[in-house]
This record gives C-alpha cells, sequence and structure tokens, in this order.
C-alpha cells in the first residue's frame, strides 16, 4: 500500500498468528477485521478517508 501524494511512503502487509503486521513490525488488526484493518492502515500511511 503506498500513499499516492507521496509515493515514498508505502507499507507491506502480511499476516502472522491471525494477525495483519506491517514489515515494520506495526499490528493493524485480526484477520477477519478488514474494514478495521484497513482504516488502521489509513492513519499510519496518512491518506485521505473517503
Amino acid at each position: 500500500m503506498a500513499n499516492p501524494l507521496n509515493l515514498g511512503t508505502a507499507e507491506t502487509v502480511g499476516t502472522h498468528g491471525g494477525r495483519y503486521v506491517t514489515d515494520g513490525g506495526y499490528k493493524l488488526g485480526e484477520t477477519g477485521d478488514e474494514e478495521g484493518t484497513a482504516r488502521r492502515l489509513v492513519h499510519l500511511l496518512d491518506l485521505p478517508r473517503r
């Protein structure tokens, strides 16, 4: 995921132990809570909200 206004701001997200985790170790949420996880990722990357 990348911020379209700042291409240098990006984060890779994967799963580990039933949780979504960024490469930087930030725990975004549990699998099954994709909406909440997406909101936290938007906040992390400071993306505009829709």
